[in-house]
């Protein structure tokens, strides 16, 4: 998970849209994370992403936490009751480099 701590602070937010049960935000800089656990927004308006940079991330053994700089927190449970969809629970790709999946067991 560092790989994803180093990568995404201050980047910035260019679009956020639910599709079915998953998340996905659009970075600027062309990254996009791609939410498939379950997960909580605490401003259900994802527009209001739209322009705000990551100032922050945390992480413990059932939750993966996402601060912006509006306030908002977007947090992707990491337990292993909330992988219900897949073996992923989120994918970030980045633009010509590595792409990083955090599946259930990961640290």
């Amino acid at each position: 998970m560092n790989y994803l701590k180093e990568h995404i602070i201050g980047l910035k937010v260019a679009s956020a849209k639910k599709f079915n049960e998953s998340l996905m935000v659009i970075f600027a800089s062309g990254q996009s994370l791609n939410v498939i656990n379950p997960y909580s927004i605490s401003d259900q308006n994802l527009t209001e992403l739209v322009g705000t940079t990551v100032e922050s991330v945390d992480d413990d053994p059932s939750q993966f936490s996402i601060v912006f700089s509006s306030g908002t927190m977007l947090k992707i449970g990491i337990g292993v009751e909330d992988y219900v969809n897949g073996p992923e629970a989120f994918v970030f790709t980045t633009p010509g480099g590595p792409i990083m999946v955090q599946r259930l067991g990961d640290d």
